[in-house]
């Protein structure tokens, strides 16, 4: 099962000790977008799947944000996509 609650401030320390941390990074995502800043997590979440391997699940993740900031478009795109890396 994977965590992604941890505390932001957590996920910031992580992330200086191991940048290329790419499910850190997933998870700072989620973090930032849940506490509404949505441009900042769906940055995060774009560089941990462009550092990838991507995980399935890093576009589940990026398409629920996608729909939180009501790209649509996006959302269905990454929906369609996560299946595709499974």
């Amino acid at each position: 099962m994977l965590f992604i609650d941890a505390p932001l401030d957590d996920l910031n320390r992580a992330l200086v000790r191991r940048p290329q941390d790419a499910m850190t990074r997933a998870r700072r995502g989620i973090a930032l977008a849940k506490q509404g800043n949505l441009e900042a997590g769906l940055a995060d979440l774009n560089e941990a799947i462009r550092s990838g391997p991507a995980e399935p699940v890093f576009y589940q993740w990026r398409g629920a944000t996608y729909e939180r900031s009501a790209k649509l478009d996006l959302a269905m795109q990454d929906f369609n996509q996560a299946p595709a890396n499974s």
